[in-house]
């Protein structure tokens, strides 16, 4: 029942933010990536069928109580001048609920592609949308004549912040069926705004039972990433294995700092 009213929901956010429009007209569109590690997603400003552009002015509007604007780059279509934008002024960005992004040339582009990125920090977990807008003559080309394109919004379903986030770094771990060897790299990302510590666990489970389990005590957990690993492992199994990485406040509590990150060999 869950499934069906979140795909109701997008359903319903599609035919509401994302406008008909012809499909050989030149458009500028928005769309949204993962959340990664650091809690980060990139908004994706495109152009298609690109009439031949030199300048625009656009903004991009977003609900400011789940993102935080961070940074704007230029994409790969826009091979000159860098993109100006109201994020980059010093000023507090918590209250901003829209990003600008001014860029001129002398002469034009005609490429398709990526325009600009915005990178946002994820605050709050929930559906959302990003909402281009433009004032007619806002965009022009090298004649300064106005040029008129659709804008197509997005939309995104934001998962849930993590404080904490185990990412695999080098899995250089194989499994012969009868042993598992080799070394494991990871890093533990502190989101929070303070150090810390924790207790890290690595444990193998095979079809039969837990087969190994090795506890890092009292782990340093700086803001920022914090690289641990396993080495020498060399581990009797039977049959194919799952690996599980946890990170809990200690062993004896047991309380999930994060979740756990789990993979199969």
């Amino acid at each position: 029942m869950k499934r069906i009213i979140t795909v109701l929901l997008l359903m319903i956010l599609l035919l509401g933010v994302c406008p008909v429009y012809a499909e050989n007209e030149p458009a500028i569109s928005v769309t949204m990536g993962n959340m990664d590690e650091y809690n980060m997603i990139e908004a994706v400003v495109s152009i298609s069928n690109n009439p031949g552009i030199a300048g625009f002015t656009l903004r991009l509007h977003f609900d400011n109580t789940k993102l935080l604007p961070v940074l704007i780059t230029n994409g790969e279509a826009i091979t000159t001048e860098d993109i100006s934008s109201n994020i980059q002024q010093g000023d507090d960005l918590s209250d901003l609920d829209f990003v600008t992004a001014l860029w001129s040339n002398a002469t034009n582009i005609t490429a398709d592609g990526t325009l600009y990125t915005v990178k946002f920090k994820v605050k709050e977990a929930g559906f959302t949308q990003l909402t281009l807008s433009y004032t007619p003559g806002d965009i022009a080309n090298q004649n300064l004549q106005p040029v008129n394109v659709d804008t197509v919004n997005g939309i995104a379903d934001l998962p849930t912040p993590q404080d904490f986030v185990i990412t695999v770094t080098n899995n250089g771990l194989i499994n012969t069926g009868s042993v598992i060897s080799g070394n494991l790299g990871f890093k533990i990302t502190n989101n929070t705004e303070s150090s810390g510590k924790a207790d890290v666990i690595l444990a193998i489970y095979d079809s039969e039972k837990l087969v190994f389990l090795n506890v890092e005590k009292n782990f340093s957990l700086p803001k920022g990433d914090a690289p641990l690993g396993f080495t020498g492992l060399n581990v009797t199994v039977s049959g194919n294995c799952e690996v599980k990485i946890m990170c809990w406040d200690s062993i004896s509590t047991m309380r999930p700092m994060t979740l756990p990150k789990t993979f199969n060999l």
